[in-house]
């Protein structure tokens, strides 16, 4: 039974208040305090995150401070903010109502045999503030952020401690008043790391803008724009160039994390390699790190990476226009070119774009007006309609909605569906991000399967070949088979995994 619970610190872990709950319950051992405050006794205790509270513990913090609050302002929920809102507001959910592992519901980086390579670190003048201003020290946020060996605030190089934070390490709570000793700080000059060390602790402090869906990966292509890591049409990119800059740029720090690495995974080191680049500009990484290292690269402010915005014309339809309306004004191949700049043969497939058989529609033409765009974004909402719900459910096996498979099957220039408010929205309200179209995949596979077998004849082989979805993509989709399908059979899925 809680007795006393203390006031929660600012930025402080959750995990270090159930610490400092169980130094001050005057209990003599750290598993009857766990006992108070788990809903099994025999939890490990989660450093960045919650573990799920017993009914009694609930009660008594969620009158302290609102669920979400805490777990928005207390866990390291936000530095997995660029996993997309659906997934983030589903995980946000989840957490809240004390259900869902977040180990599941979000992207938490593991090291190569699945454990966090990681210790709890500490800034010593923050810690020397603590014990003036609360009299006992605490673990905070900011030295748990992933890749910040110096503390913003006071510019002083991290301490580490020898706990882990890893499923291996013992389930206890350390009580940091207890374990971080007195000792001096290692300033540092100001430089790079320093400054990259800001950046990234005010992108992990920016709050989540849950209705803003513009994906990270689309934001940062967009704002290669008119450098030279983008074709003169823009539809090209160089990363190979984009990333020998990035190398060059980072320096001094890859070779400071190849040494601090160790054993520690290889990911840590930041962008090395071209298809990490890729996989950000294609939103299949997430990874904090990584996009704080490459915006920051780019000059983009943490209040424009957080809350990001699209250009409402991208760099290729710009091009595009300009050459129609150069070639409307009866200049050739070659003297577009010289003007616009790019080659001959760049300016032709340009032009190209004009001439693809669009709807009998005066907006699909040049020189379209804003109510040519008004009729064609009404007339063709049903139609959209009719696309999307074939994408969805698909002739063979079910497929994501996206803008880009829409404008495909309806046969559309790129980003015809940016003039199409109406049909946007539409296309928008069907997005899922990929765990949960696993999910449903995954309910597909299943019933399909029940067709042709019974359920004891059912194995995860089966629902792989079907769907070719690897071991982990099939983990991530357990939270959200229950949106596809009963409650039963979503348990009856999830046995399937040996």
């Amino acid at each position: 039974m809680i007795g006393f619970m203390p006031s929660i610190y600012h930025d402080e872990l959750v995990y270090s208040w159930l610490a400092r709950y169980y130094a001050h319950s005057g209990h003599p051992a750290y598993v009857f305090a766990l006992e108070d405050l788990m809903e099994k006794k025999n939890t490990r205790p989660d450093v960045e995150f919650m573990c799920k509270l017993n009914k009694d513990a609930q009660s008594i913090i969620s009158k302290m401070l609102p669920m979400e609050e805490l777990i928005l302002g207390h866990t390291m929920f936000p530095y997995y903010r660029f996993a997309g809102n659906i997934r983030l507001s589903h995980a946000l959910k989840s957490m809240s109502g004390n259900q869902g592992n977040a180990y599941q519901l979000l992207p938490v980086s593991k090291g190569k045999h699945g454990v966090q390579a990681k210790y709890i670190k500490y800034c010593p003048l923050c810690v020397l503030e603590a014990r003036e201003t609360y009299g006992e020290a605490y673990w905070d946020r900011k030295s748990t952020i992933r890749n910040i060996n110096i503390c913003p605030r006071h510019k002083c190089r991290l301490k580490e401690t020898s706990i882990g934070i890893s499923a291996k390490q013992s389930p206890r709570l350390y009580v940091a008043e207890v374990e971080i000793p007195d000792g001096m700080a290692g300033l540092v000059e100001d430089g790079l790391e320093l400054r990259l060390a800001e950046y990234m602790l005010a992108v992990f402090q920016m709050p989540i803008v849950f209705t803003n869906e513009v994906q990270a990966g689309d934001f940062l292509r967009s704002r290669l724009e008119g450098t030279r890591y983008l074709s003169i049409r823009g539809m090209q990119m160089h990363i190979s160039l984009l990333l020998d800059d990035l190398i060059g740029f980072y320096e001094e720090l890859q070779g400071a994390a190849k040494g601090e690495a160790g054993e520690q995974d290889i990911q840590y080191q930041g962008i090395t390699e071209k298809h990490q680049l890729q996989h950000i500009f294609s939103n299949k990484s997430s990874d904090f790190y990584k996009i704080c290292q490459l915006a920051f690269f780019l000059g983009i402010s943490p209040g424009e990476l957080t809350n990001p915005k699209l250009p409402e014309r991208t760099q290729t339809e710009l091009y595009n226009e300009k050459v129609a309306q150069l070639y409307s004004e009866g200049l050739g191949c070659h003297r577009i070119a010289r003007k616009v700049g790019g080659s001959s043969s760049t300016v032709r497939k340009a032009n190209k774009v004009k001439e693809r058989k669009q709807h009998d529609y005066a907006a699909a033409k040049l020189g379209k007006q804003a109510e040519d765009w008004e009729r064609m974004d009404k007339d063709m909402l049903s139609e959209v309609q009719k696309a999307i719900n074939e994408i969805y459910d698909g002739a063979d096996r079910p497929k994501r909605v996206t803008e880009y498979a829409v404008t495909q099957y309806m046969g559309w220039p790129e980003r015809r569906l940016n003039y199409l408010p109406k049909c946007r929205e539409l296309v928008k309200s069907y997005y899922e991000e990929f765990p949960v179209y696993w999910a449903r995949e995954v309910v597909w596979a299943y019933k399909k399967l029940l067709e042709t077998k019974e359920e004891s004849d059912i194995h995860w082989r089966d629902i792989r070949n079907l769907t070719n979805l690897r071991n982990d993509n099939f983990k991530a989709a357990f939270p959200y088979l229950e949106e596809f399908t009963d409650v039963q059979t979503g348990e009856k899925i999830k046995s399937l995994l040996p």
